[in-house]
């Protein structure tokens, strides 16, 4: 399902795994691998039921697997300073984002395709997911992260790059490890 060093000619429907480390934190790698949909109920990555030790192994491996790679953020870090959390809000609601992305029990764009799926990434906790640096850089060019993503560019001005990126850092997930489902 991903592309990774080794398998780069067999078709894919995941995101690329040899960058990861530039992307998300290794402990939200590890709660993705432990149960995907307590992230995402509507995501399309199976639960494959893994322990503890598993989940932990496969997380240390994608990590290890990200120190190897050559992706380097087109702007540099810390390039997504400090942004308006309200005004990034208000920019995600009219720039067009909630016509392929979710957040909360938004359910729209599911009922309009007619899937039970997400056909772009679900944000409502994506502040938990990714570094703000690789989405200061993603939402300037996603096709520096991913050459075929069918994110579009916005055209956003660094400053309102900085305030979306403000609003959806803010999107959490609170929950401890212990208050994760498992779903075993």
């Amino acid at each position: 399902c991903h592309n990774m060093r080794g398998f780069e000619e067999m078709p894919k429907i995941g995101p690329q795994l040899n960058s990861l480390n530039a992307k998300v934190q290794p402990e939200w790698i590890y709660r993705w691998v432990k149960n995907p949909k307590d992230y995402n109920p509507h995501t399309r990555m199976p639960n494959f039921k893994l322990t503890d030790d598993e989940a932990e192994a496969i997380t240390a491996f994608l990590v290890n697997l990200g120190k190897s790679s050559d992706f380097q953020l087109a702007r540099g870090r810390g390039a997504a300073g400090t942004g308006n959390a309200a005004a990034g809000k208000l920019i995600v609601s009219k720039v067009g984002c909630m016509a392929c992305h979710t957040i909360g029990d938004d359910e729209k764009v599911r009922q309009v395709r007619g899937t039970t799926y997400d056909m772009a990434p679900e944000l409502t906790r994506v502040g938990s997911k990714v570094t703000s640096d690789w989405l200061f850089d993603w939402l300037k060019n996603p096709r520096h992260y991913n050459p075929e993503t069918m994110m579009p560019t916005l055209r956003l001005t660094d400053d309102e790059t900085r305030n979306v990126v403000a609003y959806l850092a803010s999107l959490k997930d609170t929950r401890s490890l212990q208050q994760v489902k498992l779903d075993l």
